[in-house]
């Protein structure tokens, strides 16, 4: 096997020709390298927008739900309180149908965790990385007051079985009422602006929001007389 042996250097124009050379093909080498990290973030970037917008629009649907719901929320609320005041009066609570809940599915946050622990986001523009932390930052106190919803109403689930209540559980029950009407107040509030900064489908193919299970709220809880449309 032939080694061909690297050419004597004569002189300095020609050793100046053999670094250009070198300083050519790293240059090459280094520009290559660059377009192709460049290529494979414009796509991860690219792909975590994506699930990330996915993501928000599933949200978005729940939370339309739950501004759907609210008239029954509202109704459900109330009928509960004429429950309390029947007790106190008492009068029978004419109860025929249970208490249930109100939707109490939060915001998927999966993608946007995967975006934190991943390098995607310090790939994206400044002012594009503070707005989806400061969306996603309220997804999550959403979903907070969301299960502090589901937490009271458990609570006030006892309802159901008020023919087994002690003097101690209707007292309880009371507390826990004036806390669920609070949460429900802040919902009703912030629901609104949650949908005004989260973003919208524009190819109609959004999921719709209704959803029979969570509508079962709506039925009502209390014989149709006169009491039973009080606010409570």
């Amino acid at each position: 096997m032939d080694i061909h042996k690297p050419k004597p250097v004569h002189n300095l124009r020609e050793f100046l020709g053999e670094i250009a050379v070198i300083v050519i093909g790293v240059l090459i080498a280094l520009g290559l390298e660059q377009a192709v990290e460049a290529w494979h973030w414009h796509e991860e970037v690219a792909a975590e927008r994506a699930a990330l917008k996915a993501e928000e629009l599933d949200g978005r649907t729940l939370v339309l739900l739950r501004q759907q719901l609210q008239p029954c929320v509202d109704r459900r609320l109330a009928e509960v309180g004429v429950v309390l005041q029947r007790h106190h009066d008492g009068q029978p609570l004419g109860i025929i149908g249970p208490i249930d809940r109100p939707d109490g599915s939060g915001i998927t946050l999966g993608s946007w965790q995967m975006a934190l622990a991943g390098q995607g986001l310090a790939h994206m523009p400044l002012q594009e990385k503070l707005d989806l932390s400061e969306r996603f930052s309220s997804y999550q106190k959403y979903n907070m007051v969301i299960d502090e919803e589901q937490r009271l109403w458990t609570k006030l689930a006892v309802v159901d079985d008020a023919a087994l209540l002690s003097d101690a559980n209707w007292s309880d029950l009371s507390d826990t009422f004036a806390e669920a009407k609070a949460v429900n107040n802040r919902l009703r509030r912030n629901v609104p602006l949650f949908l005004a900064f989260m973003p919208k489908d524009t190819t109609g193919q959004a999921a719709r929001s209704d959803n029979a299970q969570g509508m079962s709220i709506c039925r009502p809880m209390l014989a149709q007389t006169a009491g039973a449309n009080g606010d409570g």
